[in-house]
C-alpha cells in the first residue's frame, strides 16, 4: 500500500507535466519517459525489500532507484519542453537553469537521505517513504493559480 502512494505521486507529477508543459512529445521525450517508467516499476519491488529486510543495502538501493526515477522525470520534462517550445529561447534558457537547480537539489537531498541510511537505516526508510506520501496527500495549489490567472 505504501508503494501505491509513491507511484501515484510520480504518476500525478508526470501527468501534470504532459498536460501543461509538453505540447508535442518527440522521440527523445518518449525515450526519457520510458526510462522513467522502467525505473518507476522498480519502486514496489524496492519498497517490499526494505519492508521485509531493513538493512543499509536495501535502503541505499531504494534511494538510488528513487533518485533515478526523479532524474528521468526531470529529463522527460526538460526534453519535452524543449521540443514543445523551440521558438521561445529566453524561456528555454530560464527553464534550463531552473532544471539544473532542481537537479542539484534532488541530488543533495538524496545524498543526505543515503548518508542518513548508512547510519540509521530505519530513519532513511522513513524519510524515503514519507516524503512522497506527504507530497501526494498535501493539497496542490498549481491548479488554483492557473485558474486565477485565466480570469
Amino acid at each position: 500500500m505504501i508503494s501505491f502512494f509513491v507511484v501515484a505521486n510520480f504518476w500525478y507529477e508526470i501527468h501534470y507535466t504532459f498536460s501543461f508543459h509538453i505540447m508535442r512529445a518527440g522521440k527523445m521525450t518518449m525515450v526519457c519517459d520510458f526510462a522513467f517508467l522502467a525505473n518507476l516499476s522498480l519502486i514496489p519491488v524496492m519498497t517490499k525489500w526494505i519492508m521485509g529486510d531493513l538493512s543499509v543495502l536495501s535502503v541505499v538501493c531504494y534511494g538510488i532507484v528513487y533518485f533515478l526515477v526523479q532524474i528521468f522525470e526531470l529529463a522527460t520534462e526538460i526534453v519535452g519542453m524543449r521540443s514543445s517550445l523551440p521558438h521561445i529561447k529566453t524561456f528555454r534558457k530560464f527553464w534550463g537553469r531552473f532544471s539544473w537547480l532542481r537537479f542539484i537539489w534532488l541530488f543533495l537531498l538524496n545524498l543526505v537521505f543515503i548518508l542518513i541510511s548508512f547510519v540509521q537505516p530505519r530513519l532513511g526508510m522513513i524519510l524515503y517513504l514519507a516524503f512522497p506520501i506527504i507530497n501526494f496527500v498535501m493539497p496542490d495549489n498549481r491548479n488554483q493559480r492557473t485558474r486565477k490567472g485565466d480570469k
